[in-house]
């Protein structure tokens, strides 16, 4: 997959996409419900703003290969990809519907671009690519966005 095939991140100019998904979508691999899968998303961008922190849970040694080989390079994600941070089966949602969660996910999507607008020197854990840049968040995020709207169906 060339870089072009990604979702552009945090211009998405298919924002729309999102709108597509329903509380009933099945998703085409994995056991993520739709408003978990966008939940999830917005989970990641919290991340990447330092709303919430994270330790890295692979081996330190492996960190830099691990990035150069997932988030340096046009590899997409695997579909049986498991963050070590997924809340999992019989979550909570915070958000009382999906729509709900959309617009939740969207404002997170300006809030980014906002963080990194006074903040274009600030970097984050992810707890599997270790620290990440600006420009690391925003490939880690294009890849992310295409992976599950691929698995939902929105994207091909």
């Amino acid at each position: 997959m060339k870089a072009s095939e990604f979702i552009s991140f945090p211009k998405i100019n298919d924002i729309e996409i999102m709108h597509k998904l329903k509380i009933e979508t099945i998703p085409l691999w994995g056991s993520m419900h739709s408003q978990q899968m966008i939940e999830h998303l917005t989970d990641a961008i919290m991340l990447s703003i330092g709303e919430f922190e994270s330790t890295v849970f692979t081996e330190k040694e492996k960190v830099d290969k691990i990035k150069r080989m997932f988030i340096d390079s046009d590899l997409p994600f695997r579909k049986d990809f498991k963050s070590p941070i997924f809340r999992g089966e019989g979550i909570i949602f915070r958000n009382p519907s999906l729509a709900v969660a959309i617009k939740e996910l969207e404002s997170y999507i300006v809030k980014f671009e906002a963080y990194y607008n006074i903040n274009p020197n600030k970097t984050h854990v992810h707890p599997v690519f270790g620290m990440l840049s600006k420009a690391d968040w925003e490939r880690f995020h294009s890849k992310h966005f295409t992976h599950h709207f691929k698995q939902f169906g929105l994207v091909s």
